[in-house]
């Protein structure tokens, strides 16, 4: 008599879960939140954006690139993206961590009634799909850099009015507002909430994990 061997769940359904998440969150959302075992379906989505993000920030730096925006914190602005890519992924993970803490706290005092593994594993995907969508952008324009497009160019093109700086603004703005939609669409369902407690803890979240985004990420 043979023995048995434990079902093992193929890559393919951990991937179907980031993949239907963009098209179908009233489905992927709730299947996350009655799985037994959520977070191994999503914690790895959260894992690879960090690394994305750091392969991108090392294009930039060695580009010559310098921050496009004020940076934030004391690391002198020649060197930020080198210092970026060591300390990215470490904090994609972190500021996942502490805003699904975050989040199930907010989720409590509103009346919800999920558990802290269901919230987290939602809000991986609710971020992780939109920065994704955001790094395509980035890392086009790191290319566009290390193919010997200037930095000053770059920024001339999209600071003037007109089609590229439309295009710049409107393609972040549809990452922000994509990953808030989710994030709303997660806390709803891994918490159980009604809809205007939903809009209120996905607004609070998605306004904390953003801020750590506009402090460290440039």
């Amino acid at each position: 008599m043979t023995k048995k061997e434990p079902d093992k769940e193929p890559m393919s359904e951990k991937k179907f879960h980031a993949l239907a998440a963009t098209v179908r969150p009233g489905t992927t959302f709730p299947r996350l939140r009655d799985d037994p075992r959520p977070l191994r379906k999503t914690v790895w989505t959260v894992v690879l954006a960090g690394g994305l993000y750091a392969l991108t920030a090392a294009g930039f730096g060695l580009a010559g690139s310098v921050p496009m925006a004020p940076v934030l914190i004391p690391i002198a602005p020649e060197n930020y993206h080198f210092w970026e890519m060591a300390f990215v992924l470490p904090l994609f993970v972190s500021g996942w961590l502490i805003v699904s803490i975050a989040a199930r706290i907010l989720g409590w005092i509103l009346g919800g009634k999920g558990t802290f593994r269901a919230t987290a594993a939602s809000l991986a995907l609710a971020w992780s799909i939109p920065l994704l969508f955001v790094w395509l952008f980035e890392t086009a324009i790191a290319v566009l850099m290390l193919l010997g497009m200037g930095q000053r160019e770059f920024v001339d093109l999209v600071s003037a009015p007109g089609t590229w700086q439309t295009v710049f603004l409107g393609y972040l703005g549809a990452g922000a507002l994509w990953l808030w939609w989710l994030n709303l669409r997660a806390m709803a369902s891994a918490q159980r909430l009604r809809w205007w407690k939903a809009l209120l803890a996905g607004t609070l979240t998605t306004s904390l994990f953003l801020g750590l985004l506009i402090v460290f990420v440039r």
